[in-house]
């Protein structure tokens, strides 16, 4: 019966050989290498980030908020050179969704309040997040009726082209326009296609990811191309989308704003050509 057992023994001894002689021939710096991976993706995990996330670099800048400036620190603003990865979508139907589906995410994330402070180290920052769900959560349960009516024209004017006409010019001639990415945020803008000029009324993100600022500023470079390619140089954006931004409006690309006299009119933001 001893012998027997020995034997069975055996081959579990043996085992227990090799993994010693295994971690001997490692070592300490040999085992570690097999722990880097597993602690980095728990240490991503537990600060919030991403691993398919680029950061290019940070850039402190003042967002006007309701009560006052507020500092921050924006989150992944590429360099000028950088080029963006975001899928351009046109089709007013699909903005629509994405407008609504943010807007869900926005109330719900202003419902919670302040309670999320506790996981961010940076109150500025989290002040800034809860302020721009706040406005975006307003400012999209406006637009929404808007985005709908847009959605179901457009698909009318398609389906029957006589239709076209009779679409009031307050949604044939306002526009929608998105730019959606898994990495660098995503973004929507909304703008009025006058005889004179272009006019951005709304420009909002999805708060629920970083780089609101990336997608925002690839939203208006669109416009600004098809704004080139109709011929028109005059694109401005009101200065009531101030507050759905993420960065300044110099960011973007667009001068000082001009303040207008007339009271049907609004204050706005010319962009640089």
């Amino acid at each position: 019966n001893l012998h027997k057992e020995a034997a069975l023994a055996m081959p579990f001894l043996r085992t227990l050989a090799v993994v010693a002689i295994v971690g001997c021939a490692l070592g300490p710096e040999g085992a570690a290498g097999f722990s880097v991976g597993v602690g980095g993706l728990a240490a991503t995990r537990s600060s919030g980030a991403h691993s398919h996330k680029r950061v290019v670099g940070r850039s402190s800048l003042a967002l006007q908020g309701g009560g006052g400036a507020i500092g921050l620190r924006a989150a992944t603003v590429p360099s000028a050179e950088a080029k963006t990865s975001h899928k351009i979508i046109d089709n007013a139907a699909k903005c629509a969704f994405l407008a609504n589906t943010w807007k869900t995410a926005a109330e719900g994330a202003r419902a919670l309040g302040w309670t999320q402070s506790s996981t961010e180290p940076d109150a500025d920052r989290e002040m800034m997040r809860l302020q721009r769900n706040c406005y975006t959560a307003d400012a999209l349960a406006k637009l929404m009726p808007f985005m709908m009516a847009k959605a179901g024209a457009d698909k009318a004017a398609v389906e029957n082209p006589s239709a076209a006409p009779k679409v009031p010019p307050e949604i044939a001639n306002r526009k929608v326009t998105a730019a959606v990415s898994a990495g660098e945020g995503s973004a929507c803008g909304v703008w009025m296609q006058l005889d004179t000029h272009w006019e951005i009324d709304h420009l909002f993100a999805n708060t629920g990811v970083d780089a609101q600022d990336v997608a925002q500023r690839r939203v208006v470079e669109h416009i600004v191309e098809l704004a080139g390619e109709a011929g028109v140089t005059d694109v401005r954006m009101l200065s009531t989308v101030q507050k759905t931004l993420y960065s300044a409006p110099a960011e973007y690309g667009f001068g000082e704003e001009v303040v207008v006299e007339d009271e049907d009119e609004e204050n706005y933001f010319p962009y640089v050509f």
